[in-house]
């Protein structure tokens, strides 16, 4: 079932036509949204994983990003640290979705600092937006 709508929605040669090194890939929504970043050792064998995703729990998280996704995009690396790197930079500047809000926001932590009545504070949150509703005046950083 998961096969088919990967192949359906990338064509049956995308998976072919990927490299087996490491690097990130970049998955977009109908509207161009980046929706969700990752990373590879091997970019092929990776993004076979979320053709084959099957109904299972585990799966969940992967059967979602393919049902959401429009388009995938992939960006080489030369390492697989390079891979890490890259991905830690484009989520901490686009913040996607799939990133953030998913099973794994706690991976995601923000630092906010701000400077009220002579102090510096700061905050270590997974939920910026809570923690403005309370404490307003932070200015985050990360993810981290």
């Amino acid at each position: 079932m998961a096969a088919k709508s990967f192949d359906r929605k990338f064509g049956a040669e995308f998976l072919e036509s990927l490299p087996g090194t490491p690097g990130v890939y970049l998955v977009y929504d109908q509207e161009e949204e980046l929706i969700y970043v990752g990373k590879a050792i091997n970019l092929k064998r990776r993004l076979s994983q979320y053709r084959n995703a099957i109904r299972q729990k585990k799966h969940r998280r992967m059967r979602g990003i393919v049902k959401e996704a429009a388009r995938i995009e992939i960006q080489c690396a030369e390492t697989h640290l390079d891979a890490c790197l890259t991905e830690t930079m484009l989520i901490q500047k686009h913040r996607p979705r799939w990133n953030i809000v998913g099973a794994y926001s706690f991976l995601y932590p923000l630092i906010g600092i701000r400077s009220a009545n002579g102090n510096i504070d700061f905050c270590m949150t997974t939920t910026p937006e809570a923690v403005l509703n309370e404490c307003p005046g932070f200015e985050f950083h990360g993810a981290f």
